[in-house]
């Protein structure tokens, strides 16, 4: 084993192939150790090799097979997580645990593709998602590859995506109606709230549904806080501007805001413009200071008590709304109004893919009625272009639909 002090000096090495190699002597037992730089540029190759070195004397480099899971997450967690967005952090280490609960693991080297295949089992028997068990996968596939990268000759199990299920809506829950979510804000009462909660929890609940946000960007959202989301009234017209260590991309980036919450954000007095925008407040009268898995909670008890179901889990239980609902709303209604390429940006998707899956092509009657209305235009200008007249029309009357189809029959 390595020393934390231990000091080695890393070099890179022609072999004559096409990838230079990286090489150091272990102190210890005298050794060398190498691997390949896979580039054969020389100053990558050199800058791999400080990297690597650096992770030496970190005292991460140790026998393969005696690496253990809780040096592993120490190492992944501190040198590569460590400057990802904090979301992304806090879902890698969801993953793990959730690995390390079901595969129990005491050392990285004795784990198997059974292990992984037995965990993602066990995911979908407590009622995870599809979508869910995929992108836990790809975390745990991405966390095993860079281990292989650090640590020479160790040798994991492939995390393959598994095939996904036919779980008919894409969605876990669904849109509510507006009757449904005035339903929801009608059990903002007593005895379940007392008057000094009522508006703020109001507020937040208004906020989310012509917002769209996601409950922990709601948290987040402030009016004078660089740190954290804030609102960017520059331009007259208000802008999130959501800063690189909260997104995905490492970085700064502004996103527009749909128009009604903008209006809810410049009814704002100017001389009550600070700190967070949303205050939720405890049953003595203090802002709620808990996480959003339990500001996330509350919302859901309202949408029980609202006797609003939005979905069945593979248990048989029965879902009610919940913050995310309010956020599917949003998408369901603005998506009848706005092209995809705009509706990404309002819902701050990372792909159009997203929005395209859950957002498009959803109703069937509104999808129907835009046919026929696109039939009767082309009706219309077939009785004045002959291009666009159908077999047999040679009359130019276009006053009966079904004349118009039976001219176009074989």
């Amino acid at each position: 084993m390595h020393s934390t002090n231990a000091q080695v000096n890393v070099i890179v090495v022609d072999r004559g192939r096409k990838s230079l190699y990286l090489r150091y002597t272990d102190p210890v037992t005298e050794k060398r150790v190498e691997k390949s730089a896979k580039t054969s540029s020389r100053r990558q190759a050199q800058k791999l090799a400080g990297q690597w070195q650096q992770e030496i004397e970190a005292g991460i480099s140790k026998p393969n097979t005696k690496l253990t899971w809780d040096e592993f997450r120490q190492a992944y967690e501190d040198l590569h997580a460590s400057g990802l967005a904090k979301e992304t952090r806090d879902k890698i280490q969801s993953v793990l645990n959730s690995f390390e609960r079901s595969v129990k693991a005491r050392r990285l080297a004795s784990i198997t593709g059974e292990h992984v295949a037995q965990w993602q089992r066990s995911m979908r028997t407590a009622g995870c998602s599809e979508h869910t068990i995929a992108s836990y996968s790809a975390h745990l596939k991405a966390a095993f590859n860079w281990t292989q990268t650090i640590y020479t000759g160790l040798n994991l199990p492939p995390v393959s995506k598994p095939q996904r299920a036919f779980t008919g809506d894409a969605m876990k829950g669904r849109p509510i109606t507006t009757e449904e979510f005035e339903r929801m804000i009608g059990q903002i009462k007593e005895p379940y709230m007392r008057e000094v909660q009522h508006a703020g929890w109001k507020h937040l609940l208004i906020g989310l549904w012509w917002s769209g946000l996601r409950l922990e960007e709601s948290t987040n959202l402030y009016w004078d806080r660089l740190d954290r989301i804030s609102i960017d009234l520059s331009s007259g017209r208000p802008l999130l501007r959501i800063p690189a260590a909260m997104e995905k991309g490492n970085k700064d980036r502004l996103y527009p805001v749909a128009t009604e919450f903008a209006e809810m954000i410049l009814a704002v007095p100017e001389s009550e413009r600070t700190g967070p925008f949303f205050t939720v407040r405890t049953k003595t009268g203090k802002p709620y200071s808990r996480s959003r898995h339990a500001i996330g909670k509350i919302i859901s008890e309202l949408g029980r008590r609202a006797g609003i179901i939005t979905n069945v889990n593979a248990q048989g239980k029965e879902l009610t709304a919940s913050a995310h609902d309010l956020r599917r709303s949003f998408g369901e209604r603005w998506s009848r109004r706005v092209e995809a390429q705009w509706l990404q940006k309002m819902m701050r998707h990372s792909s159009i893919q997203t929005t395209l899956r859950y957002y498009t092509s959803r109703n069937a009657d509104e999808a129907a009625a835009h046919i026929d209305a696109a039939f009767q235009r082309a009706v219309q200008d077939s009785s004045t272009d002959p291009q666009m007249k159908p077999r047999g029309d040679t009359s130019g009357d276009t006053t009966s639909k079904a004349a118009v189809l039976n001219s176009w029959a074989v």
